[in-house]
Protein backbone atom coordinates (compact mmCIF):
# COMPACT_ATOMS: atom_id res chain seq x y z
CA UNK A 1 0.00 0.00 0.00
CA UNK A 2 2.80 2.42 0.88
CA UNK A 3 4.69 1.51 -2.30
CA UNK A 4 1.66 2.41 -4.44
CA UNK A 5 1.34 5.83 -2.87
CA UNK A 6 5.07 6.44 -3.07
CA UNK A 7 5.17 5.50 -6.77
CA UNK A 8 2.32 7.88 -7.58
CA UNK A 9 4.07 10.65 -5.63
CA UNK A 10 7.41 10.07 -7.38
CA UNK A 11 5.80 10.00 -10.84
CA UNK A 12 3.94 13.23 -10.12
CA UNK A 13 7.13 14.81 -8.78
CA UNK A 14 9.11 13.81 -11.88
CA UNK A 15 6.46 15.18 -14.22
CA UNK A 16 6.07 18.46 -12.30
CA UNK A 17 9.84 18.98 -12.15
CA UNK A 18 10.23 18.26 -15.86
CA UNK A 19 7.44 20.63 -16.83
CA UNK A 20 8.75 23.43 -14.61
CA UNK A 21 12.42 23.03 -15.57
CA UNK A 22 12.26 22.33 -19.30
CA UNK A 23 8.92 23.81 -20.31
CA UNK A 24 6.00 22.39 -22.23
CA UNK A 25 7.75 22.26 -25.60
CA UNK A 26 10.35 19.71 -24.41
CA UNK A 27 8.17 17.96 -21.84
CA UNK A 28 7.45 14.79 -23.82
CA UNK A 29 11.01 14.27 -24.98
CA UNK A 30 12.56 14.77 -21.55
CA UNK A 31 9.94 12.58 -19.85
CA UNK A 32 10.59 9.82 -22.39
CA UNK A 33 14.33 10.03 -21.79
CA UNK A 34 13.82 9.86 -18.01
CA UNK A 35 11.54 6.83 -18.14
CA UNK A 36 13.69 5.04 -20.74
CA UNK A 37 16.78 5.58 -18.60
CA UNK A 38 14.91 4.19 -15.60
CA UNK A 39 13.86 1.10 -17.57
CA UNK A 40 17.43 0.45 -18.73
CA UNK A 41 18.70 0.87 -15.15
CA UNK A 42 16.11 -1.66 -13.92
CA UNK A 43 17.23 -4.16 -16.57
CA UNK A 44 20.87 -3.67 -15.61
CA UNK A 45 20.01 -4.23 -11.95
CA UNK A 46 18.39 -7.56 -12.81
CA UNK A 47 21.47 -8.53 -14.82
CA UNK A 48 23.78 -7.55 -11.93
CA UNK A 49 21.72 -9.64 -9.52
CA UNK A 50 21.87 -12.65 -11.86
CA UNK A 51 25.65 -12.34 -12.24
CA UNK A 52 26.07 -11.93 -8.48
CA UNK A 53 24.01 -15.02 -7.77
CA UNK A 54 25.99 -17.06 -10.30
CA UNK A 55 29.53 -15.92 -9.46
CA UNK A 56 29.55 -15.05 -5.77
CA UNK A 57 27.12 -17.74 -4.57
CA UNK A 58 24.28 -15.47 -3.41
CA UNK A 59 26.46 -13.10 -1.40
CA UNK A 60 24.88 -9.75 -2.20
CA UNK A 61 27.29 -7.62 -0.15
CA UNK A 62 29.48 -6.61 -3.15
CA UNK A 63 26.42 -5.67 -5.19
CA UNK A 64 24.97 -3.66 -2.32
CA UNK A 65 28.26 -1.84 -1.79
CA UNK A 66 28.46 -0.92 -5.48
CA UNK A 67 24.87 0.35 -5.49
CA UNK A 68 25.46 2.30 -2.27
CA UNK A 69 28.55 3.95 -3.75
CA UNK A 70 26.60 4.92 -6.86
CA UNK A 71 23.85 6.45 -4.73
CA UNK A 72 26.36 8.42 -2.64
CA UNK A 73 28.02 9.70 -5.81
CA UNK A 74 24.66 10.85 -7.19
CA UNK A 75 23.76 12.60 -3.95
CA UNK A 76 27.12 14.39 -3.83
CA UNK A 77 26.81 15.35 -7.50
CA UNK A 78 23.35 16.82 -6.96
CA UNK A 79 24.55 18.78 -3.90
CA UNK A 80 27.51 20.10 -5.90
CA UNK A 81 25.28 21.09 -8.81
CA UNK A 82 22.84 22.81 -6.45
CA UNK A 83 25.69 24.81 -4.88
CA UNK A 84 26.99 25.85 -8.30
CA UNK A 85 23.54 26.93 -9.45
CA UNK A 86 22.94 28.90 -6.25
CA UNK A 87 26.32 30.62 -6.50
CA UNK A 88 25.70 31.50 -10.15
CA UNK A 89 22.29 32.99 -9.38
CA UNK A 90 23.70 35.00 -6.47
CA UNK A 91 26.52 36.29 -8.63
CA UNK A 92 24.13 37.32 -11.40
CA UNK A 93 21.83 39.15 -9.01
CA UNK A 94 24.81 40.80 -7.31
CA UNK A 95 26.44 41.97 -10.56
CA UNK A 96 23.16 43.22 -11.98
CA UNK A 97 23.06 45.81 -9.21
CA UNK A 98 26.42 47.16 -10.33
CA UNK A 99 25.84 47.27 -14.07
CA UNK A 100 27.27 50.22 -15.98
CA UNK A 101 23.87 51.05 -17.48
CA UNK A 102 22.72 52.64 -14.21
CA UNK A 103 25.70 55.06 -14.07
CA UNK A 104 25.06 58.36 -15.86
CA UNK A 105 27.51 59.13 -18.67
CA UNK A 106 28.67 62.50 -17.34
CA UNK A 107 29.02 61.51 -13.70
CA UNK A 108 32.78 60.97 -13.80
CA UNK A 109 32.61 57.47 -12.34
CA UNK A 110 35.05 54.88 -13.60
CA UNK A 111 33.26 52.29 -15.73
CA UNK A 112 34.35 48.73 -15.03
CA UNK A 113 32.79 45.33 -14.76
CA UNK A 114 32.49 44.13 -11.19
CA UNK A 115 32.53 40.41 -10.52
CA UNK A 116 32.46 39.36 -6.88
CA UNK A 117 34.15 36.20 -5.71
CA UNK A 118 31.58 33.44 -5.23
CA UNK A 119 30.88 32.14 -1.75
CA UNK A 120 31.80 28.57 -0.99
CA UNK A 121 28.70 26.53 -0.48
Amino acid sequence: MIFTGLCAFVYALILAFTAKTFGVSNFGTITGIIFTTGAVANLLEYLALTITNALIRRNLTPLYSILLRLQIMLILLSIHQNCRTTQWQEMESYTSRFSTKSIPSGSGFLRHSFTPSPKIC
